[in-house]
């Protein structure tokens, strides 16, 4: 099944002979079946004819709506929509105990797998402390998430693996940027705010994968269902706030001498507008960005983890395998 995406300003999207047309001022783009079409990504501000909408709910097909940043919207969805054993299956995870919790270690030992990418990355740059404790300490964490015995013990390993990646994380900000640990609702300070925001910026983009893959937000695995923007979403940052999300702020902050001064001074936690557009141009040209060797770019990834986890529902208890799309160090 196919999934389209609009993203050209000029592009509009109408109907003819069972078909999806997407054409612009020069004539016709493509054109699609609609039976095989399984959902309309409309960024910004293309045109969408009230046939082809129409004819999207008669065959089943969401359209799903952003902002040309990529912020989720709304949708309309058709009556009788696609995909309704997918998002069954999504739900049987979570209430079946022992489903909930093997897929829960996933998520835990690839957030642990990141962190531990991220120290690596932070003490041979010269940023963080060269102390081999730390990343064993990450790695006996990886051991100890694949064997937990409840959601409980797992987010106590996850609880204590963070400290640790944060410990490395404080080290490494440049001189004068001082930082007592993460908070938030509301942030305490500069950094908190930035990383909140960058952190949000970032949510947005998986939101985008978790609809495409037509998959609820809403019911997370290792978050609890209806946490904040959405539990999936927040299970699928996991995976990337340290090596992504940390990674691009932190390096981001000690280049940018006036973002740096406004995090330090920003002691009621709030950051002005200016601060705000450079952090998400630099998270939305990053997300573009290959490197460290990785098969994907942070964009292709989030798409990867959201197909990962359709594929995995295909398979009932067999979680996705996240932590392996990750670099290996």
């Amino acid at each position: 099944m196919e999934v389209l995406e609009l993203r050209n300003q000029r592009s509009r999207l109408s109907v003819r002979e069972g078909q999806l047309v997407i054409s612009d001022d020069g004539g016709v783009i493509s054109r699609h079946p609609i039976c095989a079409t399984e959902m309309v990504q409309v960024y910004g501000n293309p045109q969408i004819t009230t046939q082809a909408v129409k004819e999207c709910l008669k065959e089943g097909v969401r359209v799903n709506y952003y902002n040309v940043y990529g912020k989720y919207l709304g949708r309309v969805e058709p009556g009788y929509p696609k995909n309704t054993q997918r998002r069954l299956e999504q739900y049987r995870v979570y209430l079946t105990p022992e489903l909930r919790l093997a897929w829960s270690r996933e998520i835990v030992r690839a957030k642990i797998q990141s962190e531990k990418v991220e120290v690596r990355r932070l003490q041979e740059q010269g940023y963080a402390e060269k102390s081999p404790s730390i990343r064993k300490e990450l790695e006996e964490g990886l051991s100890r998430a694949a064997q937990a015995e409840n959601v409980a013990n797992l987010l106590g390993i996850e609880g204590n693996c963070a400290r640790i990646y944060y410990e490395a994380f404080r080290s490494a900000l440049p001189e004068g940027v001082t930082w007592n640990g993460r908070s938030h609702h509301p942030a305490e300070d500069g950094l908190n705010a930035a990383m909140s925001w960058a952190y949000g910026i970032t949510a947005m983009e998986i939101r985008s994968a978790i609809e495409r893959h037509a998959l609820d937000p809403h019911c997370g695995i290792l978050h609890e269902p209806g946490y904040g923007s959405g539990g999936l979403t927040y299970d699928l940052m996991e995976p990337i706030r340290a090596n992504f999300c940390d990674h691009v702020l932190l390096r981001l902050i000690r280049k940018d001498r006036s973002l740096r001064k406004e995090i330090r001074n920003a002691g009621d936690g709030t950051l002005s507008e200016a601060a705000k557009t450079t952090i998400a141009t630099k998270l939305r040209e990053s997300m573009e960005e290959k490197r460290w060797n990785q098969k994907y770019n942070m964009r292709e990834l989030i798409g990867e983890m959201a197909r990962g986890m359709v594929s995995a529902l295909n398979t009932p208890g067999q979680p996705p395998s996240w932590s392996e799309m990750l670099p290996a160090r």
